[in-house]
């Protein structure tokens, strides 16, 4: 449920009157895209019980009426032994039948007539011992006879009273488990909608496809406003790739774009013969649908090819659709660009024909054949494996060393690593000839976008963090030493574990003083390890050097944001590497080992795009394998009609004809498949085929070398296939000028280590830096700016941005007012810069709406063990965060010295009567993160900020920024929470800042310390009000975007909230007498004066601009 979704139900059947449960899931097996066209479920609650009350009296009536009576009787029994007595000893038995057997068998019976002889029920008995019975059922005698035996001829047709009632029981029972098991699946499906649809909303989540399936139930609704504005927007489409369209998208598309309803234009640009997504839920029918219902003068075919050597094409229009036995040069003047095929033709399908295509510029390689056949001989390469990726690495390296050139005639170059591509079916196979091409100095990588954590790389990343942070156990530390990277065998693991040890306890204080990046850095700088020298020497050594230094990197990232323990480090390195179910995100996508030229390895799939001027196919020859699904996608008969999903179990004929319908479909996507693969080359394409022990007749390659030779009637043997497929090849290509080439290998592959042709050529030199470095361009963050704030640093460049998070989690104040009254229960617990996390956490989680005190509890204690503190304290910590969310929001009154209309401020902002208790999920938006590009001309200074800032009467206490502050680049920050109140008929926006410092002085800390006096002085001392600014900034932006005209900022703009959740005591925080109202102890609001927040945003953007409407205010410098 994690990683699919169920969206249909359509009919299905355990019995002809029945129907099926069709499941469909959008990730793993099955595309969501069939909802469109599901038809309603027509399962009811009668039909299970109609289905279960039949079996059921089949069931009784078996075991009641036919088997009993017939165990009881002692002739059928004795019959029963003795003829399987002379059976034993004439016949030969197969596994799963002969006398032993049946000796089960007959004590299965006994054990069922000595519970009938004591009046005791059999009917779970005979259950449970159905396998025992079914030995001597009719089927289990004559199905387990060796059938090659002659002896066991007159035998085949055994037949006896007994075992043809246990024969039928067996049927019976066996058909119930299958329509048991059938009525679950349907069971789960109808469950599943429900379920899955509840807990997605519970947790706020959308996935892709529910924005696709939303889009096209927003486009359909009856009243059509959404359907309106959508036509206004866009008034023409391109949509390329369109082959890999699914229904709902083009619901999607034709919907908005339907020229009788609107002005609009439509361009589809598609290739059926590339439709290779159908596990991912594109379906070609939709395609071939939408194409048949264009008119002929709308439907245009490219017969141009500015890819690849006219001579390339010319050899991949005889192999796709050979008009004449033999190849020859020059066949685009027998069969002209843009015919199609004829009938079927090599895609197996008359609606996707294979069109003829001629080049679009001159030949731009000579000196090697176009195209070349690999053939290896029997038994020489069996499977795709090392031996194979040793053939393709040694052909590579060979080609390479004969220094053919490419280029147009004039600016011809030498075919370099870049130029090259090898495509395979797995990422298994690619790693492989990786291995192979780094044996030989080949440079490689392997594009992908697998995860960094699933690497075997970082598995031995893994124990030697263990190694670091327990460097005592000599367990973990030889487990360490003998990582493959290290290169250690086992006489040196026993010999250096001793001496090493000291190592890895200077590594573990280094971790435990300085973090893991500066303990990783010493690991492999190591001179008594020498991680980096050893490891280059490996042949795959420095691309697991690359993943061990890419996760290392993800792994300091992780540290610092959470303030992990090295404990906790490792605890989440390990839960990362090991966790199936984790999206990669692109930081964490494997990248190249290697940033020089290099040979490009990539599975099909992911070649579709791209383009390689020297391309091996090595493993195209490789189809079927893999396990069996019970779970079956029919194809329609025609175009546009449903796909559907089958879950029955039986091998009804049915079935069977929608199997070898899949097998059709199966077999037309793996034709489409080489399609592709071959049209990446440019220049040359060299493609490997051998025998494999199994499914070789399944290879669309094996089609493709027969050409117009008529195939075989039957299946021909391995050793068959052998010779016609080295004779017909030796045929084909006799005449064709050395331009298309079809070798046959008969030798193990040779090692010849390659040596490009600038090693000796090229001295080697340092690399000198042209580029000049903005010094002052920079990602910048209110982290960021308080720390030059306070260290006054010059021109610090910050590398790895710190959590906005309790920089300081104590801080002495004094207290405005004596407070004895009851503490609030996270008063006096104890915190760091973790603790504080762990609570953002919990408070972005938590359902604040009139939440109760248990769900609260229960949901601190899955947030403290995740960011591994104790759960014990979740009671005291819930009760705190119960009072916190219950303080009113009240900021102190204005003096009455500050006159009429500050009071009228005060009254129209203050939120004395709001609690975050009544703050529902819907009016909130949490960790909120923005990134705001600042001026690329010029810099923002110090100096200008000031200004600004000092307008703003809560900022004449701020600390000044320094003068060599300069801000260029982005600006970005995360905002804990963003919400909306309706007061007085307006809609206000505010922000809020969770704090969890610590306040107080030598006698403690008590309510009084959170005061909102005291907090004016944190609020200065820590520049929040420099932050509050900034997040305003923020706000201010995104309501211009989002109410556009009608927004004004001193309308909407509601100010920022500080909320010191120690001190949030409930109602006793509310500090107001008969006289004033200095607002609730651990809340401090701040105001800001709008014109402070429009001339702040003006100057991130335009510095100057800011400065020119300062002067117009009358403010200058």
């Amino acid at each position: 449920l994690n990683q699919g979704e169920v969206v249909r139900v359509s009919k299905s059947a355990v019995s002809p009157d029945l129907s099926d449960a069709l499941v469909q899931d959008n990730q793993s097996l099955f595309s969501e895209q069939l909802l469109p066209h599901s038809l309603a479920c027509d399962l009811e609650p009668s039909h299970v019980v109609e289905a279960w009350s039949y079996i059921g009296e089949l069931f009784d009536y078996t075991i009641n009426i036919r088997l009993i009576p017939a165990l009881q009787k002692d002739d059928l029994r004795t019959s029963l032994k003795k003829e399987l007595s002379e059976i034993n000893t004439q016949i030969k038995w197969n596994s799963g039948g002969g006398e032993g057997l049946q000796t089960i068998g007959w004590e299965a019976i006994d054990l069922i007539l000595g519970l009938i002889h004591k009046g005791r029920s059999t009917t779970s008995t005979i259950l449970a011992l159905n396998k025992d019975l079914s030995f001597l059922s009719t089927m289990g005698i004559v199905g387990k006879m060796n059938k090659r035996a002659k002896v066991n001829k007159p035998y085949l047709d055994f037949s006896h009273p007994l075992s043809d009632i246990l024969n039928d029981l067996s049927v019976i029972i066996d058909e119930a488990m299958v329509a048991m098991r059938t009525w679950f699946r349907w069971g789960f499906v109808v469950y599943a909608q429900k379920e899955l649809t509840r807990r997605k909303q519970l947790e706020g989540w959308v996935s892709t496809n529910d924005l696709v399936r939303l889009t096209h139930a927003a486009l359909h609704r009856p009243d059509g406003l959404f359907l309106e504005q959508v036509r206004k927007r866009f008034g023409a489409a391109l949509i390329d790739e369109f082959q890999d369209t699914d229904p709902m998208q083009w619901g999607i598309f034709s919907k908005f774009l339907d020229p009788a309803q609107s002005r609009s234009i439509t361009y589809l640009i598609g290739d059926p013969k590339q439709s290779i997504y159908r596990f991912r839920g594109a379906d070609l029918n939709a395609y071939l649908a939408v194409k048949l219902g264009i008119k002929a003068d709308r439907a245009f075919t490219m017969s141009r090819n500015f890819r690849s050597d006219p001579r390339l094409l010319d050899a991949l229009n005889q192999h796709f659709d050979p008009r004449q036995d033999m190849h020859q040069l020059n066949y685009g003047e027998v069969v002209l660009a843009g015919t199609p095929s004829d009938g079927e033709g090599f895609f197996l399908d008359e609606q996707v024909p294979y069109v003829h295509v001629d080049g679009g510029r001159d030949n731009r390689a000579k000196d090697f054949p176009a195209l070349r056949w690999r053939y290896f001989e029997l038994d020489l390469v069996k499977t795709r494996d090392e031996t194979l990726a040793e053939y393709v690495a040694e052909d590579l390296c060979q080609f390479l060393t004969k220094g053919y050139s490419i280029g147009k005639e004039g600016h011809e170059r030498q075919v370099g690593l870049a130029d090259i591509g090898i495509l395979t079916r797995t990422n298994l196979f690619a790693m492989q000839i990786s291995v192979a091409l780094a044996k030989r100095g080949i440079a490689s990588t392997i594009r992908g976008d697998d995860d960094v954590f699933k690497t075997s790389a970082v598995g031995q990343l893994e124990r030697l963090v263990r190694a670091m942070l327990l460097p005592e156990d000599e367990g973990v530390l030889r487990s360490a030493l003998a990582v493959e990277l290290l290169g250690f065998d086992a006489w040196d693991v026993q010999t250096y574990s001793e001496p090493l040890k000291e190592v890895f306890t200077e590594l573990h204080g280094i971790w435990v003083n300085q973090g893991f990046a500066a303990a990783f850095h010493s690991l492999l700088h190591d001179p008594n390890l020498q991680v980096i020298e050893r490891a280059l020497l490996l042949s795959d050594g420095a691309r697991d050097l690359s993943r061990m230094i890419h996760a290392a990197e993800r792994i300091q990232a992780r540290e610092g944001s959470f303030k992990l323990s090295p404990e906790l480090t490792l605890q989440w390195l390990r839960e990362r590497r090991l966790d199936s179910d984790v999206e990669p995100t692109e930081e964490d996508q494997v990248r190249p080992h290697i940033d020089t030229e290099a040979v490009e390895v990539v599975t099909v799939h992911r070649s579709k795009g791209l383009e390689y001027g020297v391309l091996f196919c090595p493993d195209l020859w490789v189809v079927g394998g893999g396990r069996k699904s019970e779970i079956r996608i029919t194809e329609p008969e025609n175009p546009g009609e449903a796909r559907s999903l089958d879950l029955r179990l039986d091998t009804s004929e049915a079935l069977q004809s929608i199997e070898k319908q899949i097998a059709e479909a199966n077999e037309r996507e793996e034709r489409r498949l080489l399609y592709v693969a071959l049209t990446r080359a440019v220049h040359h394409c060299s493609i490997y085929l051998s025998v494999p022990s199994k499914n070789f007749h399944l290879s669309p390659l094996y089609s493709m070398i027969m050409g117009t030779a008529p195939q075989p009637q039957s299946k021909p043997k391995r050793a068959e296939y052998d010779y016609l497929v080295s004779e017909r090849g030796m045929q084909r290509y006799i005449n064709t000028q050395s331009e298309l080439k079809f070798d046959i290998e008969r030798q193990a592959p040779r090692f010849t280590i390659w040596r490009g042709s600038s090693d000796e050529s090229k001295p080697l030199a340092v690399h000198h830096h042209q580029v000049q470095l903005d010094e002052d361009w920079r990602m910048s963050s209110f982290s960021s700016l308080a720390q030059l704030a306070e260290a006054k640093r010059e021109r610090l460049f910050i590398l790895e941005e710190l959590p906005e998070l309790d920089e300081a989690t104590h801080g002495k104040v004094k207290a405005p007012m004596v407070y004895s009254g009851k503490q609030a229960p996270l008063m006096d617990l104890s915190g760091s810069a973790r603790f504080g996390q762990c609570i953002h956490a919990l408070l972005e989680k938590l359902d604040f709406y009139q939440c109760h005190e248990e769900d609260v509890e229960h949901l601190t204690e899955v947030v403290l063990n995740a960011w591994g503190f104790d759960k014990s304290y979740a009671n005291r910590i819930a009760q705190g965060i119960m009072l916190a969310l219950s303080t009113p929001l009240a900021s102190a009154q204005p003096n009455p010295e500050a006159g009429r209309w500050a009071l009228n401020e005060w009254t129209k902002y203050e939120l004395s009567q709001f609690s975050l208790y009544h703050l529902a999920r819907t009016h909130r938006r949490d960790e909120v993160q923005f990134q705001l590009p600042l001026s690329a001309q010029h810099s923002i200074s110090a100096e200008l900020l000031n200004r600004i800032l000092r307008l703003d009467p809560a900022c004449q206490g701020l600390p000044s920024l320094p003068n060599e502050l300069k801000l260029k680049g982005f600006f970005k920050g995360s905002i804990d929470l963003m919400f909306r109140v309706s007061q007085h008929g307006q809609d206000r926006y505010y922000i809020a800042d969770y704090k969890t410092h610590w306040l107080g002085d030598e006698g403690g800390s008590q309510l009084g310390h959170y005061h909102p006096q005291a907090l004016q002085e944190i609020m200065n001392l820590h520049y929040y009000h420099l932050q509050s600014h900034l997040y305003q900034v923020a706000l201010h932006r995104l309501l211009q975007q989002k109410l556009g005209q009608a927004y004004q900022a001193e309308r909407h703009l509601g100010g920022s909230y500080y909320l010191f959740l120690r001190g949030m005591a409930g109602q006793v925080s509310r500090i107001k007498t008969k006289h004033s109202d200095q607002g609730s102890a651990g809340v401090y609001f701040h105001r800001p004066v709008y014109t402070v927040t429009e001339l702040l945003s003006l100057a991130l953007s335009d510095p100057n601009a800011a400065e020119h409407k300062l002067s117009e205010l009358g403010l200058l410098k």
